[in-house]
C-alpha cells in the first residue's frame, strides 16, 4: 500500500486525524467499542478537577472486560539516536507528564500507537507499567519538537503491525487485553 492510501495529504483530512481514524476502525473490527475524546475543532478535551485539567488521550477503548484509554501518533518515521544506538519514536513530554496522571486519577492504562508512515507500520505498547520503564527525556533546548521537551521509547519495545495487516485485521490485539502490564 502506498503511503498517499495511508495518509491522505488532503487539507479536510490532516494525517494525524486520517491515522486516528485506521486505529479506531481497527480496534472496532477486534471487537473493541471506542469513544473519540477529541471537539469538533480535533482538540483533545481537559478531564478537569478542582484546581488542575488534565488533558485526555484521544481515544476511550471498551470491550472484552477490559477498559484503557489511547492516544494516536502520526510519525513520518522513526529517529535514530546516536547516543543511545536505535532507533526511537516519542510524544511531546507535557503530553507524557499528563497521560501518567490521568492514569493514575482514572486507574485507566493509557496505550500509545505510533503510526510510521515511512515504514508502514504501526508500533504499539501501554504507557504504565511498561514503555514508562524505557522513557528518555529530551529537555526543551535539546529536543527538535515539544515547547517543554520530548520523551521517547526505544521502537524495538513495541508490538508492531504492517499497517496493510492491522488495516486487514491481521494484528495481534491480545496484548490489549493482558492484565500484566498494569
Amino acid at each position: 500500500m502506498s503511503a498517499d492510501q495511508s495518509t491522505p495529504s488532503t487539507p479536510e483530512i490532516p494525517p494525524w486525524q486520517h491515522a486516528e481514524h485506521l486505529i479506531a476502525t481497527a480496534l472496532r473490527h477486534k471487537g473493541f467499542f471506542v469513544l473519540n475524546f477529541n471537539d469538533e475543532r480535533h482538540h483533545a478535551p481537559l478531564h478537569s478537577g478542582d484546581t488542575t485539567s488534565i488533558i485526555t488521550p484521544d481515544l476511550d477503548i471498551r470491550g472484552h472486560g477490559f477498559s484503557a484509554a489511547a492516544d494516536m501518533k502520526w510519525k513520518t518515521d522513526t529517529t535514530y539516536t546516536r547516543k543511545t544506538g536505535q532507533d526511537e519514536t516519542g510524544i511531546d513530554a507535557n503530553n507524557y507528564a499528563h497521560y501518567r496522571h490521568f492514569e493514575m486519577v482514572s486507574g485507566l492504562k493509557v496505550w500509545l500507537f505510533f503510526l510510521h508512515e515511512a515504514i508502514q507500520e504501526i508500533a504499539y505498547a501501554p504507557l504504565a507499567g511498561y514503555l514508562f520503564t524505557f522513557a528518555r527525556f529530551v529537555p526543551p533546548d535539546v529536543a527538535t519538537y515539544g515547547k517543554g521537551g520530548m520523551v521517547y521509547f526505544p521502537y524495538a519495545v513495541f508490538r508492531r503491525a504492517l499497517l496493510e495487516d492491522f488495516q486487514s485485521g491481521h494484528w495481534d490485539a491480545r496484548p490489549l487485553l493482558y492484565r500484566s502490564h498494569s
